[in-house]
């Protein structure tokens, strides 16, 4: 092979490269929806520690699940760690439907305990073709003297509104304001005396 033939297919291997460019990395972010401006100051709502399955702590979006294989979504990826949105998500809806201003992220300072804090547990969240869903396990305690006063084991599932690397995270924001509205109807039964 002779030298200008080398350069010939080196340029004409480079040129083929830049032809099949990938598409570019989206991030997401979960969406806490719309919300009505809370006006009280009480209950005072502690959120977290959330926890989370391992495959959950990736940046990665998993895409789809199918049995117990998943797939993650090649393009798409976390903008913040997923514990962090879920608290984010969690607390503003918290603080929605529960009318109060006075909430805080675990965790807190020793001075400034809430009245309240809600431990969530993911324990599975994935998608399939077309539903996403969440299981969780919660508790809400009296940080005064750390009394359970609610545990429960929540299955929620929502439909995918479209298909796309966008459908898996704007589902997972539903799931997430589903919960907050599920623990603040919760929390809003208990006992004036257990807040």
């Amino acid at each position: 092979m002779t030298h200008s033939t080398r350069w010939a297919a080196a340029l004409l291997l480079l040129s083929l490269a830049a032809c099949g460019s990938t598409p570019p990395t989206q991030y997401y972010i979960l969406d806490a929806g719309p919300l009505t401006e809370p006006q009280g100051s009480a209950p005072f709502i502690g959120v977290g520690p959330i926890t989370l399955p391992d495959y959950l702590q990736e940046d990665h979006v998993i895409a789809q699940r199918d049995g117990s294989k998943l797939s993650l979504a090649s393009y798409a990826r976390w903008a913040e760690p997923l514990r962090d949105g879920i608290a984010r998500v969690l607390l503003l809806s918290l603080a929605s439907g529960l009318d109060t201003q006075h909430v805080q992220h675990f965790p807190w300072r020793r001075d400034q305990q809430p009245d309240l804090a809600v431990k969530v547990e993911v324990i599975a969240m994935d998608a399939s073709d077309s539903n996403a869903r969440l299981i969780a396990q919660w508790n809400v305690q009296k940080t005064a003297d750390g009394t359970t006063v609610l545990r429960q084991l929540s299955h929620l599932n929502q439909s995918l509104e479209q298909s796309g690397q966008n459908a898996v995270p704007e589902a997972y924001s539903a799931l997430i304001q589903s919960l907050g509205r599920e623990i603040s109807a919760a929390i809003r039964s208990l006992p004036v005396d257990s807040n």
